[in-house]
């Protein structure tokens, strides 16, 4: 195989479909595949059924061959795949093969002069086989006559070894490496052979001298050992492309133009297109296809009838492959320059990009050594692969471009990726592990619209330390190491919750994530460090002697960031506000106003303190600054919103969360009933949080923050009259399924358990306070928090009629590459008993490139199929789509029905909702017991599948009090369709039946009404 002059680093594109067709298994099925050093051999050797693998699976590369077993394998390929027939004889021709599993493959080799044994009579076929004598074998058996080639007597090695050498191909081709004298592995075996079968037979005859009785041998050369024996052909030729880069091929076709490998040098090449899995890497390159032609396709051209035992790159082209980055400065004509060396090429070179065919383009040397904005010598690590010619000349340039982007979303089925939107996992590559909010390095490749394409993502690499320096936009500096910016041209990708897209003088020193691709940065996150270490004093001593008191000091009870809660000595040096020292003003004014922060005069905890300290060693701990709350209350909706990362310091302030920001939160519970006083306290990572209303502050409480210069929290103290949720992933969309009782959590609080399923492989569990609005098919929005406990009126959100922020639509149509939702918002059914069509507003909205797409079955209560957002079902008329507008007015989230059924919650305005009703021209008379009236009504229109029907009965005469009956049959539908009763309570009395049509659409009715007057 060809050594590439550049791996490609991302492992993207190499990966995507190496192999090869082959009939039966390949070297790839072996358990052991990654110890095969001669894989196209092995494949082939298997495709022609002439060597297996071992009982356990494994093909044992490694393992030496014996005399017997490399018999059987030449005696098999010399019979076409198949055993040889013809048995054993009654006398073996060695002593020391009777009874032996390879006696009559032995024999075979032997009657045919391929194998003469020991010379003593014996042929050791359990003895290992040196590659010089599998050489021999695989000589003579293409023809290589012993005595004519003088491969007998004490120099048959060196003979064997001179032939070996020369034959065309050679016997040693990708053994050259290999020491023949020592004894032959199966993997050596397989390329010997595979070597032969590509060489011409040989027949030699002798001719004698009547008069000197001299022996003289003539030489004449047959077919290839592979056309004599399995009726074969070797077709060599460029690989133009597979069935997804060329359009007009079948599936699973590949294209290889080229001709017979024994065809003269002036016959012209064509197109062959036939079935084969050969890797996308190899285009361009030159291939071998091994094929036997079959009846009905074209003479001696593979095709899509022909058997393909095997194709294969040649390694005869050179190639190189590189990234636009390695491109340097060059003006001479028809070169470029890469790795300080210069290549000629074509006037004009081929071009395809991402392996797309129909976008086939030519370009010169000029365009690829410029770095204008149409130049190809830019800095990025977009994959440049050149192909040359037989001169050696590059011909063409195979570009795939690499780009980077977010996982927004990710299932067990898709992937939603920003700049891409959701693929399906199972048509493309994923890398294993990765999760929301990974940025990813991917290329795409193929077609322009994804659903056709074929993406490959993997993680981008991280580098985490100190921004030390930066270049514009040409690179960045991270603790002394020097990263270039892929695409310099264009800013950094906005990745990340807190990108960096072009470094400057105010980002120096700042601590920053890298995300790179083969080494260059596509995006650049700022992780704010806090700078200090933060504490919530809860308790405090009294140490009225001072901080200095020997006989009763400060102590202060604290919990630190790490959840660590203990009681301290205050250090001497302990200072309010980084300068001043606690000591050096009123001590007890110091101590006073620590403890009326944290105890009322009863002594009962009513909040805690915010402090930085320096450090805490020996049971003492160096407070840096106090902080005091704000002096007013933060309004609005929310004082955390996990979406924006803001938190609610007063009024409408808000500021947006460090990376690392430390929230400390005191909750006022006592089992249930507030009474104003914190019981516990909780430290969180305040990123990790769920959205935290504004209703979960304790009555009067104000929030203490530290907020740095340039305006992002880096500690915050509230409290709260209950714990604030984590999240886990983002934002959750699904149905409940089942109320699965109650239970109690740590606290003691009541909680009630429903399953919801979310779209993922299991369901996962919600516990909740409430029964508020929750039942089984309702569909609901949270964010998952880490203990699965949420308060139903701040935490669910029940999505249904009644909830303003969501729009029912019955869907005209889903415009994946214009991201536009038209929809309507009723459905109206036509005349005749025509299918519904759409009413109301109808409307385009914009959909976000990085769409959440949710589906649910409200019907049967259960996760939807995964339809698509498709147009909605006439035949019924429902809303089949929920969707959610940002605050843009962009649909960031749709909800899809999938049982066709009515969308649960939408409420009045769609599918068969039309109320008929029908009223007797006449009544029953009074006062007749048992009389009876029919009519047979016969609507404009049919009655709706579904339909309500309602039937009301005047009386002429007015009736005493009575029971009246109606049964209600139809001649388009046989039997009884409904029947109820109604007693009649007063005189003159109107008796009114309601009930439903069947599940199908009823064109006429005979309506039957009894009166039983008492």
């Amino acid at each position: 195989m060809n050594n590439l002059k550049r791996i490609l680093s991302l492992g993207l594109v190499g990966t995507m479909l190496s192999g090869m067709m082959v009939m039966g298994a390949s070297a790839a099925d072996f358990t052991d595949a990654d110890k095969i050093a001669h894989d196209d051999a092995v494949n082939t050797l298997v495709a022609l059924k002439i060597i297996d693998g071992k009982p356990d699976g494994s093909f044992d590369p490694e393992g030496n061959v014996s005399r017997a077993e490399m018999a059987k394998m030449i005696a098999t390929a010399m019979n076409g795949g198949t055993d040889a027939n013809t048995g054993v004889k009654g006398t073996p021709s060695f002593t020391d093969i009777g009874g032996h599993w390879a006696e009559s493959y032995i024999e075979y080799c032997s009657d045919l002069g391929i194998i003469s044994g020991r010379g003593d009579g014996t042929f050791a076929p359990d003895a290992q086989v040196t590659g010089l004598e599998a050489t021999k074998m695989v000589l003579t058996a293409l023809g290589y006559d012993a005595t004519a080639y003088k491969l007998t007597g004490n120099s048959w090695a060196v003979r064997t070894d001179e032939l070996a050498r020369t034959a065309d191909p050679k016997l040693y081709d990708e053994l050259e490496t290999v020491m023949m004298a020592a004894n032959a592995t199966r993997d050596t075996a397989a390329q010997l052979i595979w070597n032969g079968l590509q060489n011409q037979t040989r027949k030699v005859t002798p001719s004698t001298n009547t008069n000197t009785g001299e022996v003289t041998w003539q030489y004449n050369s047959g077919d290839m050992m592979l056309t004599e024996r399995y009726g074969a052909q070797i077709w060599k030729g460029t690989y133009e492309g597979n069935d997804k880069s060329i359009s007009s091929l079948d599936d699973g076709q590949i294209r290889v133009n080229g001709k017979l490998s024994t065809a003269t040098a002036e016959a012209g090449t064509r197109n062959a297109d036939f079935a084969s899995d050969l890797g996308i890497e190899n285009i361009g390159e030159e291939v071998k296809v091994i094929f036997r032609d079959a009846t009905g396709g074209t003479a001696n051209v593979p095709d899509k009838r022909d058997t393909v035992y095997g194709v294969f790159n040649t390694g005869k082209t050179e190639v190189y492959n590189i990234t636009k980055n390695d491109l340097q400065s060059c003006t001479d004509a028809n070169k470029i320059k890469f790795g300080d060396s210069k290549y000629d090429t074509l006037a004009s070179v081929k071009v395809v990009t991402n392996y797309d065919n129909s976008n086939e383009t030519t370009v010169t040397s000029a365009t690829i050594n410029s770095n204008a904005a149409s130049g190809w010598r830019q800095q990025s690590v977009d994959q440049i692969k050149f192909v040359c010619d037989e001169d050696g000349k590059i011909s063409a340039a195979y570009v795939v471009e690499v780009k980077a982007g977010r996982v927004t979303s990710i299932t067990a089925s898709k992937i939603t990726v920003s700049g891409v939107g959701a693929v399906d996992i199972a048509d493309n590559d994923v890398a294993e592990g990765l999760k929301k909010d990974d940025v990813v390095v991917y290329t795409k490749l193929y077609d322009t619209d994804k659903d056709d394409a074929f993406f490959s993502f993997a993680k981008a690499e991280e580098v985490e330390g100190e921004l030390t320096g930066y270049k514009n936009s040409d690179n960045v500096v991270v603790d002394g190491k020097t990263y270039k910016i892929n695409n310099k041209a264009n800013p950094m990708d906005s990745l990340t919750d807190d990108p960096i897209t072009a470094a400057s003088d105010d980002t120096i020193g700042d601590t920053v994530k890298l995300f790179l691709a083969d080494g260059m940065v596509v995006a650049m996150q700022s992780i704010e460090s806090s700078g200090g270490n933060y504490a919530i004093v809860t308790d405090v001593t009294d140490g009225s002697k001072g901080i200095d008191s020997a006989m009763d000091p400060l102590r202060i009870t604290v919990k630190t960031s790490d959840g660590n809660e203990s009681t301290l000595l205050v250090h001497k040096d302990s200072t309010k506000d980084g300068s001043a020292k606690i000591k050096d003003e009123a001590d007890a004014e110091a101590q006073e106003a620590l403890f009326a922060a944290c105890r009322d005069k009863d002594g009962k905890a009513i909040g805690g303190v915010l402090i930085e300290y320096s450090s805490i060693a020996n049971g003492t701990i160096k407070i840096k600054e106090i902080f005091a709350p704000e002096s007013t209350a933060p309004t609005g909706a929310y004082l955390w919103n996990k979406d924006t990362k803001a938190l609610n310091t007063t009024g409408t302030t808000t500021h947006v969360a460090a990376t690392d920001a430390v929230l400390f939160v005191g909750v006022d519970n006592s089992n249930g009933t507030q009474d104003g006083f914190i019981d516990d306290y909780y430290v969180y990572s305040l990123r990790n949080l769920g959205n935290i209303a504004i209703g979960r502050l304790l009555s009067g409480a104000k929030v203490t923050a530290d907020v740095n210069s340039d305006g992002l929290v880096k500690a915050a103290y509230v409290s709260l009259n209950a714990r604030p949720g984590s999240t886990t992933s983002d934002t959750l969309y699904g149905i409940i399924t089942g109320y699965a009782g109650r239970r109690n959590n740590a606290d003691g609080d009541t909680l009630y358990r429903y399953t919801v399923a979310v779209n993922r492989d299991e369901e996962i569990e919600i516990n909740v306070d409430s029964q508020t609005g929750l039942a089984s098919g309702v569909v609901i929005t949270f964010d998952e928090a880490a203990d699965g406990e949420y308060a139903t009126a701040t935490d669910i959100h029940i999505i249904d009629s009644n909830n303003s922020d969501w729009t029912y639509g019955a869907v005209k149509e889903y415009n994946e590459s214009s991201n536009l939702l038209s929809y309507f918002t009723a459905t109206s059914r036509g005349s005749a008993n025509e299918g519904f069509t759409g009413t109301g507003t109808a409307a385009s909205v914009t959909v976000d490139k990085d769409v959440k797409i949710v589906y649910v079955n409200t019907e049967d209560e259960e996760d939807g199929s995964e339809i698509g957002v498709g147009p909605f079902d006439s035949s019924t008329g429902f809303a089949n789509v929920v969707f959610h507008k940002d605050s843009d007015g962009v649909v960031d989230v749709i909800i899809v029905e999938t049982s066709d059924k009515a969308f649960k919650g939408c409420g009045a305005g769609f599918g068969t909702t039309t109320t008929y009703a029908v009223t007797t021209p006449t009544a029953v008379t009074a006062g007749t017991n048992n009389g009876a009236y029919s009519a047979t009504v016969t609507p404009a229109s049919p009655f709706e599948a579904g339909a309500t029907v309602t039937v009301t009965v005047k009386c002429t005469t007015a009736p005493t009090k009575g029971t009246d009956t109606v049964s209600i049959t139809s001649a388009s539908d046989a039997g009884t369709i409904s029947g109820g009763t109604k007693t009649n309570t007063s005189t003159g009395e109107v008796g009114t039946w309601t009930f439903s049509m069947p599940a199908k659409a009823v064109a006429d009715l005979t309506i039957t009404v009894t009166n039983d007057q008492d």
